[in-house]
């Protein structure tokens, strides 16, 4: 059925969907039309009257953002009399803006500028009035001058479309201006600073802070790039002065792009970040060339590799490498020094989750996108905290609930999307992997499940029974928390999705029983392809598995047999529990090298330092935990030394060559072993599996020695916080190593905000400050994945790779040391 609508516009006949705005079918013809409050992807709401136009048959001017093209309309946009209402419209709003245009940083970009330069205005004719509102640079990433505002709304708006919700107008009349709730500071009203209002923002009101005075509009030269923090793969936009990058956008400005993604790059600026190469002598590192490092570098890995043979000379790479570096290390390993042992970094992170995935669906088309998510009308979140780990996946959540969708979380916290959840199950800590086998049962039970679909694409439904049976013998109840009424209606949910489902789980979980679940569930929906969304907290996870193949993890630095250590953009003494352990093996090297963007545990103990380059410096691509191909551009002009220009001479000075002479080839050859990885069948069958009863059926249980179950998390920086610590993002992270508890069990030990414990377990002890966490379950305990108190307490096992504090929890004694009076 044709939908399209043709519509006249200054005498120029438009072909346009049905249902397209006026000012976008005018733009179709090359016909620009001035706005302030509109902004393609948010609904319009024609409150600026700048994009005013006549429409043939109407009495009065329409504003051409809210009025959809209907076949036969006839509008004319340049009018006397649209021109009329349009100069009032910008002599008013000058009248009341006081800023100087030559000295704005906004300058060239301001829409009201850009509006009173098409019309001709080049001062308001009204007398001038200066709103008095102070400038406010309290927060570290946004400054506000609301003297400068035009009232438009977007902020606001694109601020609900984030799922925040932070900002409304104030008061009214001439003292209306945008504020949030009791005109608190943004760091004090739940804003977690993704700066989508500062990308929609038509003036300068709002500015990314730290932009002034750093290169006028005109001067800025723009490049697509990716984010390269969480596995989202968010698409950003680079804004450059003169090498530098000064902003980071989205190629959307309605696109959910977080503080870190955003505001992020600053920490390539630090004081600390390493510009030039470090070679150790007499004991101590110190600055060299280029040229040298190399040199020594290579030379230390080719001496081991020929003294001490096969299997001496270890790599780890790092999980946030891009795809050419990963393939060019690869390479290295494998023909210059001597069929090398790889490890990354990148196989806790989810190189199980997706190999169990791969192996149940023949492929990932299973993984679900942002699409696919979008599209939902049931989200069941089993034990994600994507607003922390991949908070953009949290954005494309709510963007579902907008349209409709019925979201569903499954955690023992309260984490941020739990909150927004229409229903929240909170199963005791460590039993999602049963709460799911009796959600799958309950599904059963109630006869919704895609029985047709089954029947025709499964295996195995009578052995799920069995397991099922299984898992719901005893008192499941109280073994898990939740009730049979509860379950039962997640399940009428599920039971009515007709298969528009998708179950969100993290790729780090190192459950079985919750990956599995999730599987057979999805199943049960009648869903095979988009339906199961694994977050990753590093940016190529899914680069890494699709080109390293899912491999045993092998104990790189823990083999006896490895005199030598190539470590890329990695940190693996700083990122284990063992350190003491590790500390010795790393000293036993004849060798370290390291190659790293900041000093770190592994750095400081190395014979050779390399320089990274920033995700802004070296070019490359990226898969994103959705599959999306993702490239980042060079920044021309910079000091740094590519990761291919590094790798390439590394390879040199090892005896060989990489087989490609460029980068681009290099990038080439990525994308042929990308292709042949996706290359997919359609399987007749999926094999419905759940695990034993054993795998699921136990939650490990404490002592009244030790009664509380302390995890490991994200509290706020990713991976190890290596380069989020260097960043004004800090700012965002609470101070101090901060121990979480719930309310209540800080009220039963007479704690209150500040007081100091001592917290022990099998590992180690430490004092710490308690905070409060309501967000945990009662008797657990919260410390992030990297503190120095997650080192000391959760673990002091060798160092493995397939281990990552995320997963890692312990039971553990909590004693008051000391109580601040009344709190802080």
């Amino acid at each position: 059925m044709d939908n399209t609508v043709k519509v006249t516009i200054d005498g120029r006949e438009v072909s346009v969907a049905q249902g397209t705005p006026l000012i976008e079918a005018a733009a179709s013809a090359g016909i620009r039309i001035p706005y302030l409050c509109y902004c393609p992807g948010m609904k319009s709401v024609g409150s600026c009257r700048l994009c005013v136009v006549e429409l043939e048959g109407s009495r009065t001017l329409v504003a051409s953002c809210a009025r959809q093209a209907k076949d036969g309309m006839v509008v004319r946009t340049d009018t006397p009399r649209v021109e009329a209402a349009r100069r009032f419209v910008v002599d008013l709003l000058l009248s009341n803006h006081p800023k100087e245009c030559l000295s704005c940083d906004k300058s060239g970009s301001c829409g009201l500028q850009d509006a009173a330069y098409g019309l001709g205005i080049p001062k308001t004719s009204y007398p001038m009035k200066d709103p008095g509102y102070p400038l406010d640079c309290s927060n570290p990433f946004i400054v506000r001058d609301y003297n400068l505002c035009v009232l438009c709304g977007l902020c606001i708006r694109v601020c609900e479309s984030q799922s925040q919700g932070i900002l409304s107008f104030m008061s009214r009349g001439m003292g209306m201006k945008v504020g949030t709730a009791k005109d608190l500071p943004l760091e004090e009203s739940g804003c977690d600073f993704c700066g989508s209002c500062v990308s929609v923002c038509p003036t300068a009101a709002l500015m990314e802070k730290g932009r002034q005075t750093r290169g006028r509009e005109w001067a800025i030269e723009r490049a697509a790039s990716v984010c390269g923090y969480c596995g989202c793969g968010c698409e950003t936009v680079l804004n450059r002065v003169d090498g530098r990058v000064v902003r980071v956008e989205s190629p959307d400005p309605t696109a959910f792009l977080c503080a870190r993604g955003r505001f992020g790059l600053d920490a390539y600026e630090h004081p600390e970040r390493l510009r030039k190469p470090l070679i150790r002598r007499d004991g101590t590192l110190v600055e060299c060339e280029w040229d040298e490092a190399l040199d020594v570098a290579a030379a230390k890995l080719r001496d081991v590799r020929e003294s001490a043979g096969v299997g001496s000379v270890g790599v780890i790479l790092g999980a946030n490498a891009t795809c050419e570096t990963a393939l060019a290390l690869g390479d290295i390993a494998h023909r210059a020094l001597g069929d090398a042992r790889v490890g990354s970094s990148a196989r806790p992170y989810g190189f199980a989750v997706l190999s169990r995935l791969e192996e149940s669906f023949s492929d990932l088309s299973v993984v679900a996108t942002s699409d696919d998510i979008e599209a939902a009308s049931v989200i069941v979140v089993a034990g994600a905290d994507v607003t922390a780990d991949s908070p953009a996946v949290g954005a494309w959540i709510t963007r579902a609930q907008q349209r409709g969708a019925t979201l569903v979380a499954l955690d023992s916290r309260v984490t941020g999307v739990a909150k927004r959840a229409d229903v929240h199950l909170r199963p005791r800590a460590g039993a999602l992997g049963r709460a799911l086998a009796l959600l799958a049962k309950a599904l059963l039970d109630s006869g919704g499940w895609d029985q047709e679909f089954v029947a025709a694409r499964t295996s195995g439904i009578d052995e799920l029974r069995s397991h099922l049976a299984q898992a719901a013998g005893g008192d499941w109840e109280a073994e898990t928390g939740l009730s049979a009424d509860a379950l039962a209606e997640v399940a009428a949910s599920l039971a009515g999705a007709k298969g528009h489902v998708v179950f969100v789980v993290s790729a780090e979980t190192d459950d079985s029983a919750v990956i599995e679940g999730v599987i057979d569930l999805a199943l049960l929906s009648g869903c095979a392809q988009g339906c199961i969304a694994p977050t990753t907290i590093t940016s190529n996870v899914r680069g890494h598995f699709e080109l390293l193949g899912d491999e045993e993890a092998s104990d790189v630095v823990g083999s006896d047999a490895t005199r030598a250590l190539f470590v890329w953009d990695d940190d693996p003494k700083g990122r284990t529990f063992s350190g003491s352990e590790l500390s010795s093996k790393l000293a036993a090297l004849d060798a370290l090298v390291v190659a790293t963007s900041f000093m770190s545990d592994t750095a400081a103990a190395a014979d050779v330092v390399l320089p990274v380059a920033s995700v802004a410096e070296t070019s490359g691509t990226r898969v994103s935990q959705e599959g999306r191909v993702r490239r980042q551009s060079e920044a021309p002009g910079t000091d740094s030394m590519s990761d291919f220009e590094v790798l390439s001479r590394m390879a040199t000075g090892l005896g060989t060559a990489l087989p490609w002479d460029k980068a681009e080839a290099c990038e080439q050859a990525v994308a042929t072993v990308l292709a042949a990885h996706r290359e997919t069948t359609d399987p007749t069958s999926h094999r419905l599996t759940f695990p034993a009863h054993s795998a699921f059926g136990d939650v490990p249980e404490g002592s009244a020695d030790r009664p509380t179950l302390l995890v490991g998390g994200t509290a706020f920086h990713f991976d190890d916080g290596l380069v989020t610590r260097h960043s004004a993002l800090t700012a965002l992270e609470i101070e101090g190593d901060l121990f979480g508890m719930n309310s209540e069990d800080m009220a039963s030990l007479g704690l209150v905000e500040g007081s100091t414990v001592s917290v022990a377990s099998d590992a180690g002890e430490v004092d710490a400050v308690a905070r409060t966490l309501d967000s945990l379950a009662p008797g657990t305990a919260f410390v992030p994945r990297w503190s120095s108190n997650a080192k000391e307490l959760l673990g002091d096992d060798p160092y493995d790779p397939a281990c990552m504090p995320q997963h890692t929890s312990v039971h553990v004694r909590v004693v008051v040391v000391g109580t601040v009076q009344g709190g802080e």
